[in-house]
Order: structure tokens, then sequence, then C-alpha cells
């Protein structure tokens, strides 16, 4: 997995393909992933967290065109708005110096053993944090976001697990598949969410046009529609049953 994520962080500024800056994300996200379960520490990969950050940026432009590309109501000022950040933030990635964060993430990762046997909590205490989240009186866009990330992490580690035939009991009661479905689901809020914060940024002390308008009002109503499909999925997350206690 290392050596992939080297790959991909070696080829994203030859053409910043959309794909390849997605695998790199993913790579890490699954990277970081194990290492949180390991209880490695953020210090392995908080340098390269920057590299990541930096491709999710470029990453966020090149979603919101190509949704833009597919959406009936454009706005060229728009367009032409989110090429030239665009540009920017390639311009950027090759002056910056990806060379040092990498090393110091596959130095630090280079005597780690990873025991598929330990911190069984793991998965206690993410699915705890997500009902926390999830129950609270009011549920912010960041809740969801970390919803997210635990869920993502749950995710990644099970996988690891089974591809090593190393499931435990603890990995199978936790419903991975309803996990998946709400990431994905989580995934498509975010883009939309992506989208009316870009279209407002750009709009900051300018008069809407009736275009941008309309596009803010039907981005905000499907926004407000897959929230709520989103936050029902989450709240009925089936409850996971530790030896030790139950959620």
């Amino acid at each position: 997995m290392a050596t992939k994520l080297a790959h991909h962080s070696k080829q994203v500024g030859k053409c910043f393909n959309p794909d390849t800056i997605h695998k790199l994300r993913t790579l890490f996200k699954k990277f970081r992933a194990l290492l949180r379960w390991q209880a490695a520490g953020k210090k392995v990969y908080s340098d390269f967290k920057k590299v990541y950050n930096q491709a999710g940026a470029i990453r966020n432009l090149q979603v919101a065109q190509q949704i833009l590309k597919e959406d009936t109501l454009t706005s060229a000022a728009f367009n032409a708005w989110l090429t030239a950040r665009l540009t920017r933030l390639e311009k950027e990635w090759g002056c910056t110096d990806h060379k040092r964060p990498l090393k110091q993430l596959l130095e630090g990762i280079s005597n780690l053993e990873i025991i598929c046997s330990k911190h069984n909590n793991f998965f206690e205490k993410k699915m705890k944090k997500i009902q926390q989240i999830i129950n609270d009186a009011v549920v912010t866009d960041n809740s969801i976001h970390d919803c997210r990330k635990a869920m993502k992490d749950i995710q990644y580690v099970c996988a690891y697990c089974e591809k090593k035939n190393a499931s435990s009991r603890s990995i199978k009661k936790i419903p991975v598949q309803q996990i998946k479905a709400i990431t994905e689901q989580v995934g498509a809020f975010n883009d939309q969410c992506l989208l009316i914060n870009l279209l407002e940024n750009f709009t900051v002390g300018k008069t809407l046009s009736l275009t941008q308008a309309n596009m803010l009002d039907i981005w905000g109503k499907k926004r407000y529609a897959t929230r709520k499909a989103l936050i029902s999925s989450i709240r009925h997350l089936k409850r996971y049953r530790s030896n030790n206690a139950q959620l």
C-alpha cells in the first residue's frame, strides 16, 4: 500500500488526472485508518496530510466542473472562475516539495508490524462516536463529516482484516455493508455542499444573476433532502454489540 501511495504521489503532477488524485486520497485514507487502528500516532502521517489536503482542493474543483457539465443550469462566469482557481492550485502543486513528507511517512512505517488482534476496542469506540454524534440535538455538517471519517476507518480496517483472513468476532458484528452505503450517501451530500460553497464564495460582494440564484435554490433543496435522508440512515444504523458494552 505504501508503494502505491508513493507511486500515485509522483503521478499526480504529470497531468492531474482525476482518477489518480482520487486513488492517492483513497489510499491515504486507508493507510491512515490502519495507523489509527494500530495506535501508531499522527506524527507518522502529519506532514503527508498536507499533500492529501492539497490534492483534495484540486479534486474538489474537478468534481464541481464535472457535475456542472451534467447540470441543466450553468454560469459561464462561475465556470471561468473555477478554471482559474484550478490552474492556480495546479501551479502550487508543481512548486511544492512532496518528497520530504512522503519520505517521512515511509520511514515512519518502515518498522510497523500490523497486528490484527490489536486494539479490539477500536470498533467499539468508532461506533460509539457515530452514535453520539448523530444523537445530538443539532447535527451539523461537520458532525456528518466526522461520522463519515469514523465509518471509513471501520470500513477500511474491516476490509484489511478480511483480506488477511483475520476477521475476529468483533469485526463480524460490524454492519459493514450498511456503513459503506451510508458513506456513499455522505459523499453525494458533500458534493452538493461543495457546489453551494464554491458558488457562494464566487458571488461574495457580487449581485447574483437569475441563473446563479436558481442554481443555489435548486442545489439547496437537493442538499436539504439528501441531508434529511442521510441523518435517517445513520440513525437507523444497526447497533453494535461488543463483548463489553452495548451502544
